[in-house]
């Protein structure tokens, strides 16, 4: 994927359409017999991986959480930290002390995700149209 991405296939929101077949072409040539297919198979890993990658984007915003760069997993100062924000966040089940590909995550959704101050949350949102 990092290989397929360019301007060519970046859009605001995500990927313009003949991305995941671009992917699906070139995981072809790599991995001979390899039988996954654009869609559902690429797609929704990618789906999964975008969800995943908001998760670790958010939690590393709170106090209590942080980022390990060696191990490239979700640190956290106290387990019981962890089990209650697995209560508010179904998605973050399961992947406190597991490793991801944040750093390619970075390069392949940053740019489809607001962060830090531009980031707004659906009350925010509703206040600011409200007033127009």
């Amino acid at each position: 994927m990092m290989e397929c991405i360019s301007d060519k296939y970046r859009a605001h929101n995500g990927f313009k359409p003949g991305f995941f077949n671009e992917v699906e072409k070139e995981l072809k040539k790599r991995l001979h017999g390899m039988t996954f297919k654009e869609q559902p198979n690429i797609e929704s890993k990618v789906k999964n991986w975008k969800e995943k990658y908001g998760v670790i984007l958010d939690i590393t915003r709170l106090s209590g959480f942080g980022w390990n760069y060696t191990t490239n997993s979700i640190i956290v100062d106290d387990e019981n930290v962890w089990k209650e924000y697995e209560k508010s966040n179904s998605k973050a089940k399961g992947m406190n002390e597991k490793a991801f590909m944040y750093k390619s995550w970075q390069f392949l959704f940053g740019r489809d995700m607001a962060i830090d101050e531009m980031a707004e949350d659906a009350a925010k949102v509703e206040e600011v149209v409200e007033t127009y």
